[in-house]
């Protein structure tokens, strides 16, 4: 049986190798991508999670929800994309990163990014944009957030995005809530 599951693992491992490398697309030319540069000097250590869905992955993330959340489902099944940088900061960093945020936040600004929120306290920097193709339809949203000086997010989100649906999202994977 241990010989089964680790041919069934092996076999699995490849496909997921093969499918991800053949469905490579270049986003960077999508309405909603956002090229956040290189964030790690801005992390402690140069540690921190990066997250890369794409194409397919989505696709099959959106199959795997249908049954149990089908407006999930949907909202997943219309995105191309989703990019989170996630690290944790040192105090000596803060500068760099609130400049890091502040230059992204022109940047969106003068490309036509409506900031949908802004939070700017002591303990917590949040700002969250959404990019549309010239009429409703949302094609890229940006959560850029800074928390007590310690903990750094850079979330992109490009496809067809269903603002409606999105609270279904940020639940389930803990990103600021946009409706609130």
């Amino acid at each position: 049986m241990k010989q089964l599951t680790k041919i069934f693992l092996t076999a699995f491992v490849l496909f997921v190798i093969v499918s991800v490398n053949a469905q490579k697309k270049d986003y960077t030319k999508e309405p909603g991508y956002v090229d956040f540069g290189d964030l790690s000097s801005l992390a402690a250590d140069g540690a921190g999670t990066e997250i890369n869905l794409e194409g397919q992955m989505l696709k099959n993330a959106a199959k795997s929800f249908q049954k149990d959340n089908p407006d999930l489902a949907e909202l997943i099944n219309g995105l191309k994309v989703v990019r989170v940088n996630q690290f944790n900061t040192k105090a000596k960093n803060k500068t760099k990163v609130e400049n890091k945020i502040e230059a992204l936040d022109k940047e969106l600004i003068s490309a036509n990014w409506n900031k949908v929120v802004k939070t700017n306290g002591k303990a917590e920097i949040a700002y969250v944009y959404i990019k549309t193709n010239g009429g409703e339809k949302v094609c890229g949203v940006v959560v850029l957030n800074y928390k007590n000086n310690k903990q750094a997010a850079f979330v992109n989100i490009i496809g067809d995005i269903k603002m409606e649906k999105l609270s279904s999202l940020t639940d389930k994977f803990n990103l600021p809530r946009i409706k609130e």
